[in-house]
């Protein structure tokens, strides 16, 4: 008996909250660099309790200028 799994034949559409979350990724990278106390007055406790997460979403594996 052959119970080989035939071959995927769909395809993957990208969803839309990762294209969102990519198109993102610069407005947040130049509020977050920003000099001074400007991300702070902006997003408060966000900065420190929540901003891993914001970068991992709308970075993904790149980061540039580390």
């Amino acid at each position: 008996m052959d119970t080989e799994t035939p071959p995927r034949t769909e395809h993957r559409a990208v969803p839309e909250a990762a294209v969102r979350a990519a198109m993102a990724q610069p407005e947040a990278m130049t509020l977050f660099s920003t000099p001074g106390e400007v991300c702070f007055d902006v997003a408060g406790d966000l900065v420190t309790e929540d901003l891993d997460r914001i970068l991992a979403a709308v970075c993904g594996a790149y980061v540039r200028g580390a």
